[in-house]
């Protein structure tokens, strides 16, 4: 980060995060509207995304505001996670956040 002239070597939160890839995530999520449909928690997932949108809109969307907003998706309920891992959407999101994808199965 840059402050008052100086580089002091440490990033931003989210700073560089792929706004693009953001945007195709908030795409997966919502085509797979069926699906949340079915969630028992869907209008929690459904709101988060709709902020998610709303920084998007922005001329600039700031891009720690994303990488938190986006953080809180992997801290929904059980239930609406498991639409994210369905939908593909959970891989897309550790890979935006740069986390990895968590192993599945045994």
């Amino acid at each position: 980060m840059v402050a008052n002239g100086k580089d002091d070597g440490q990033s931003a939160p989210g700073e560089g995060l792929p706004v693009d890839k953001v945007r195709n995530l908030v795409r997966d999520i919502k085509e797979h509207a069926q699906s949340l449909e079915e969630a028992a928690h869907a209008e929690e997932l459904e709101g988060h995304v709709a902020r998610i949108e709303t920084e998007l809109a922005r001329e600039e969307p700031h891009h720690a505001t994303l990488a938190s907003l986006l953080d809180g998706l992997r801290g929904l309920s059980v239930e609406a996670n498991q639409v994210l891992v369905k939908s593909g959407a959970m891989t897309l999101l550790n890979e935006i956040l740069g986390t990895g994808v968590p192993p599945t199965g045994p």
